[in-house]
């Protein structure tokens, strides 16, 4: 699990970092219209790494489950 986030993370940070380097080194000069698109990957990047651990830990879905089960009873239980 610990090497699938890591590699997950090396895969949509690296991309950001080599276009940043080549905008420091002025040899990339679409950078503004790449930038969202590496921002998106570097975002999605939290949003799997709760679908890994979900995916690969038993503990962890677990947990997940009750604390979501919990807040959507506590939730219905509050409306009139």
């Amino acid at each position: 699990m610990v090497v699938t986030v890591a590699a997950f993370f090396v895969v949509c940070n690296s991309l950001k970092m080599v276009l940043m380097l080549l905008n420091i080194t002025s040899y990339v000069t679409f950078y503004v219209e790449l930038l969202p698109l590496f921002i998106l990957a570097v975002d999605m990047n939290s949003a799997v790494n709760y679908i890994i651990y979900c995916f690969f830990g038993k503990k962890f879905r677990d947990a997940s489950v009750s604390l979501f089960s919990a807040c959507t009873t506590r939730c219905a239980s509050d409306l009139p």
